[in-house]
């Protein structure tokens, strides 16, 4: 996703300007799977699509949320650390799929491979 992504990017810019076009797109963007998620569901979404595809052989032990005080980080945590594509949508036109997309991609892509239990 990330490298498709600057292809189109990179795609996008005259180059015949290179120095002018790269000056006027000098900015932090942030680049992730579309949708908002959280480590937990993020997990119970692999392990389903790992069922699904016959990826995971073993049983898969119960995913239990917690909160990040529950879990007691050293550093302290943002209560939403979540990126936003709108920039880079609106700069370069660029929709990026969402999470569960990609997920399922990448899962299926995993079908011809070693179960994920190994």
């Amino acid at each position: 996703m990330i490298a498709e992504a600057t292809t189109l990017v990179l795609g996008g810019l005259n180059f015949v300007q290179a120095e002018n076009a790269l000056r006027d797109v000098s900015e932090t963007y942030h680049l992730t799977a579309d949708g908002a998620t959280n480590w937990c569901e993020f997990a119970r979404e692999i392990v389903a699509l790992g069922q699904i595809h016959r990826l995971l052989l073993n049983k898969v032990a119960t995913i239990s949320a917690t909160t990040t005080a529950a879990y007691g980080a050293p550093a302290p945590r943002p209560a939403n650390s979540r990126l936003d594509n709108s920039k880079l949508a609106r700069m370069f036109g660029i929709r990026i799929p969402n999470w569960r997309v990609s997920a399922a991609q990448f899962i299926a892509g995993l079908g011809g491979r070693a179960s994920i239990d190994d």
